[in-house]
């Protein structure tokens, strides 16, 4: 039986906190089987303990999780974890349970069985259970409001726990409305802290989380951004006649290490995962549109090693581990630095030696400029500009103090050879006549902002890039029915169908 060891009040005798500390490492040790916490970690749960509403700002792999799991076992009261992916939850909860740690998903996945065996549970006089892990749009149901009401009554909550929480902020990358509902949970129970967790936010995302959340006078942690162990990379795909044969070399650098491809689109995972398993490296592929079997089936395969490399969309995003992911592949420029740095941020999580590989071109990124012209010179800048990548990227995020070496990136490895790269880029471009040319001073965009000293010295009309995406569409439908790769000439009467494939063909 649980044995509440404080009344539902915040804690304000020294002796509490002092005896708290005295069992934390005893809990990390015999519950969770590590030996020493990692940076603000420990901070963070005494935050908690103290009953104060906690930030987290914490980068991939630093250890949020642990922020929130060993603080239910020392209080010996429910912890309620929102979260927006199923798979994750899942994942920590079989973890949790097999180290003993009784802890419950209450989901739309569960069987009426299991439903009713957790609402049994939950709905008992003296609940047995650490976390129960739910999403956003569990809250807003009445039976689970009536949960926590009861649950308060008997006083066994403790505490919530807000992961992804930048999924609450229309300035994220992730934006997710069911998140602004959770105002309920300060609005309702003032007095139960709240611990905010996220691996990626900008100082308007923070502001975000904290109004929506309601947060009081908030204890923020912010870890630095930087992941020493990852070498940051551009390789520029113009450069190269088949662009795609890129790939087979990473993998044959990488042979039976674990890695993960990202795409823009789903054509285009079909297709390099196509590609590179003809080549004779096993991959699998994972997108929104496989079904939700096959999705988790792929990525249980991948997390216990029995697949190595994935081929994916962003679908394959928030909550997958694995700790020794040597390598990250963007096929595609990224869409926005935050998404850019939890995608990379999923390499070398063992803290070993890692790469991220960006992968660039001039039609990549004269589509993002029509779609996004702020984020496009931010890429821009990383891509094409910066003297160290790594810099640019801490410095998106506020942090300015970081001094280069050669372990960063390939700029500051390699500086001759990227430098020569980029000249001759340069000189491809200018005679394709599709290049971004630099003008003395800055110039201004039809919607009246500047342009950072670049304008388009393109002639391809924005007719060309919206184009391709339906054509893209066309295209996958046509080569699954066919079960063919390649494109057929007369499916479709688009002048540029043909540049949907550029980077699959040899350029001339």
């Amino acid at each position: 039986m649980f044995k509440p060891l404080f009344a539902q009040k915040p804690i304000t005798k020294t002796i509490s906190i002092e005896r708290y500390e005295q069992r934390i490492d005893d809990t990390l040790h015999k519950c969770f089987n590590i030996q020493s916490f990692r940076p603000q970690q420990r901070e963070i749960i005494l935050s908690t303990l103290q009953h104060k509403d906690t930030l987290v700002i914490m980068p991939t792999g630093g250890g949020k999780s642990l922020c929130f799991q060993l603080q239910p076992v020392l209080t010996e009261r429910i912890t309620i974890v929102i979260s927006p992916l199923i798979a994750l939850m899942q994942n920590q909860v079989d973890g949790l349970n097999k180290r003993g740690i009784t802890s419950f998903i209450l989901n739309s996945t569960l069987s009426k069985s299991e439903a009713t065996k957790v609402l049994s549970i939950l709905n008992s006089s003296n609940p047995e259970l650490y976390l129960l892990y739910v999403t956003p749009e569990q809250i807003k149901t009445q039976r689970f409001q009536n949960i926590m009401k009861k649950l308060y009554s008997v006083k066994k909550l403790g505490m919530f726990a807000v992961d992804e929480a930048h999924c609450i902020s229309q300035w994220g990358h992730d934006f997710r409305p069911s998140y602004l509902e959770l105002s309920y949970l300060k609005k309702t129970y003032p007095d139960i802290p709240i611990i905010a967790l996220t691996a990626t936010a900008t100082s308007k995302v923070k502001e975000d989380i904290i109004k929506s959340l309601e947060l009081k006078n908030p204890q923020i942690f912010t870890s630095s951004f930087d992941r020493p162990n990852i070498y940051f990379k551009v390789i520029y795909k113009d450069l190269y006649e088949t662009p795609i044969q890129i790939l087979t070399q990473i993998l044959h650098q990488h042979e039976k290490e674990g890695g993960i491809i990202y795409c823009s689109t789903r054509m285009e995972c079909e297709l390099i995962e196509k590609y590179i398993s003809t080549n004779g490296y096993p991959v699998a592929k994972y997108h929104a549109g496989m079904k939700s079997e096959e999705r988790e089936t792929i990525q249980k395969k991948w997390e216990s090693g029995e697949v190595n490399v994935v081929v994916a969309t962003i679908a394959f995003g928030m909550g997958i581990d694995r700790g020794d992911v040597r390598f990250v592949i963007h096929w595609n420029i990224p869409k926005t630095i935050e998404g850019f740095m939890q995608e990379a941020g999923r390499a070398g999580r063992d803290g070993k030696p890692a790469e991220s590989i960006i992968l660039f071109s001039n039609d990549d990124f004269e589509r993002e400029v029509a779609l996004n012209q702020e984020t496009s010179e931010i890429i821009r800048e990383l891509c094409v500009e910066c003297s160290c990548r790594r810099k640019c990227l801490l410095k998106y995020f506020g942090e300015t103090t970081f001094k280069p070496n050669k372990r960063c990136c390939d700029l500051c490895n390699e500086n001759t050879r990227v430098k020569d790269d980029l000249e001759k880029l340069r000189m491809r471009l200018i005679k394709k006549n599709t290049i971004r040319v630099k003008h003395p001073t800055p110039k201004r965009s039809p919607n009246g902002s500047q342009c950072s000293g670049f304008t388009l010295a393109s002639k391809i009309s924005n007719q060309n890039s919206s184009s391709q995406f339906t054509t893209a569409s066309q295209m996958l439908e046509e080569q699954k029915k066919k079960e063919d790769l390649k494109p057929k000439k007369n499916k479709t009467n688009d002048p540029h169908s043909k540049k949907i494939t550029d980077f699959f063909q040899v350029k001339k």
